[in-house]
């Protein structure tokens, strides 16, 4: 989907629950094609999970703090929050996760594979693997190139080099499951 103030393009990984939309999702996971610096849109109630993909870096200004946000550096934030970006070295795309606070919680962790790993699967939680860099083959045969996703049933076992991030999305303990119409 283009922006509203047309500095990008956002485009939709997953998303719970199916069918949710922009004010009804518990958790999102979507690329941003980057092409211009300006206001991020607010989220009110949602944290945020920006990493940049590259191919240069992302000054944030998050509530007149500056933050510069490095290729494959997780940066938490809160959809609350007044955020600005600035573009340092041209456009760029950013993984973004983003969950409704207060029923889910992520976390976001960047990690490179050279040889083989086994992704593990946490309890009571979703895992979702998003390849960022370089090319990695399944235990199955199966290839998997930079964008492609993977949702772990069961702990994988993956092979070759890249660069992977594992997105942990947990039900909050305290969480209260609310009513949709």
């Amino acid at each position: 989907m283009p922006w509203a103030n047309g500095g990008g393009i956002t485009y939709e990984v997953a998303a719970s629950p199916p069918g949710s939309d922009l004010a009804s999702f518990d958790w999102r996971i979507s690329i941003a094609d980057v092409r211009e610096s300006g206001p991020f849109s607010t989220f009110p109630g949602i944290d945020r999970v920006l990493t940049v993909l590259g191919p240069g870096d992302l000054r944030l200004f998050i509530n007149s703090t500056e933050v510069l946000s490095r290729r494959h550096a997780p940066v938490d934030f809160s959809g609350d929050d007044e955020v600005r970006a600035e573009l340092v070295d041209g456009p760029i795309t950013d993984l973004n996760v983003m969950t409704r606070r207060g029923t889910r919680e992520s976390d976001v962790v960047v990690q490179t594979v050279s040889g083989t790993a086994v992704l593990e699967l946490p309890s009571l939680s979703e895992s979702i693997i998003v390849v960022l860099a370089g090319h990695l083959t399944m235990a199955d045969g199966e290839s998997l190139e930079p964008r492609d996703v993977l949702f772990l049933g069961s702990p994988t076992s993956i092979s070759g080099d890249g660069v992977i991030a594992n997105i942990t999305i947990r039900t909050h303990m305290h969480s209260t499951p609310t009513m949709r119409p």
